[in-house]
């Protein structure tokens, strides 16, 4: 072994911070909602619904939005971001 490399190790050294980390926060999670009677666990599951729905509303809108521009006629090429500018400036000048 080199003393000087510097090479990370692999693997292993990843995982052991990672665990401990996800320990010690579960650990004090649990201490608050035993410390606050529950309530944590309530405020927590309403944090959770409110990300679920706005996953499902990006999965069903958001999505399909990337797609075509609010607001970009039928037609317009979509490669650049401004070319559904362009193309309403030529209808309004017709």
């Amino acid at each position: 072994m080199n003393p000087n490399d510097t090479t990370p190790p692999r693997g292993r050294s990843r995982a052991l911070p990672v665990a401990l980390a996800l320990a010690v926060a579960t650990c004090i999670t649990l201490l608050l909602i035993a410390a606050s009677g529950g309530l944590l666990f309530y405020v927590l599951a309403g944090v959770a619904a409110v990300v679920g729905l706005g996953l499902l509303h990006y999965l069903v809108w958001g999505h399909a939005m990337r797609e075509a521009p609010l607001g970009a006629p039928r037609g317009a090429p979509l490669n650049r971001p401004d070319a559904w500018e362009n193309a309403r400036q030529r209808q309004d000048r017709h």
